[in-house]
């Protein structure tokens, strides 16, 4: 593992130190005022060249971290540059550091690792599986009448988990006019999937 690796790793588990450090501070007050200091957080954000976060996602953005999932990027969709509606959640831990695909591969084929890595995903985002599913089953019959996007769902995409909406073909076979369809769709998904997260965070019941 070279220095840029090991920096990157030492940063890693600093924001992870830092965001699970936050959020047992934040999660002492009450659920109202939780919301509003992850709302003023996401509002306040500026990435690497100063561009503050998409209007249209700042609210699902704040849920995720008030839902005790931190945030790694974010985008409400551009029908002009062609991108669709995400939410990228850090892993609290990363995987090994391999040297290609053919160490990868071997790494997974190993039942011990396979299962180590998928505990860890299972143990700390079971409740983020379990809110979409909750979820995708509540707005069944809505998703089934859109025309290309449907329920939002979670991929592995190496050290980050990324939640995005599900496009029924690869988005290349698509007209300009249909990616705009499928881009509306989406992101009434996600106001959808922000307006469920905010009724179970508020619920009496909730536990977080």
């Amino acid at each position: 593992m070279d220095t840029a690796e090991k920096n990157f790793r030492k940063l890693h588990a600093k924001r992870i130190q830092n965001f699970q450090g936050r959020y047992r501070m934040v999660s002492a007050l009450p659920q109202e005022e939780q919301l509003m200091y992850w709302r003023r957080l996401a509002r306040a954000f500026k990435d690497r060249v100063g561009m503050p976060m998409d209007k249209g996602i700042i609210e699902l953005v704040a849920l995720f971290n008030a839902f005790g999932f931190p945030t790694d990027g974010s985008c409400q969709g551009h029908a002009s540059r062609g991108d669709m509606p995400y939410v990228r959640v850090l892993l609290p831990a990363l995987l090994p550091h391999f040297r290609g695909w053919r160490e990868e591969r071997t790494w997974w084929r190993s039942q011990r690792a396979r299962d180590s890595a998928g505990q860890l995903i299972r143990r700390s985002y079971m409740d983020l599986y379990r809110l979409l599913d909750d979820f995708s089953h509540h707005q069944s019959a809505r998703h089934r009448a859109m025309s290309f996007a449907s329920r939002p769902m979670v991929q592995r995409m190496g050290d980050v988990i990324d939640v995005h909406c599900v496009i029924r073909r690869d988005l290349e076979m698509f007209s300009a006019r249909q990616k705009r369809t499928i881009l509306i769709e989406a992101q009434q998904n996600f106001q959808d999937l922000a307006a469920f997260m905010l009724k179970r965070f508020l619920a009496p019941t909730a536990r977080h």
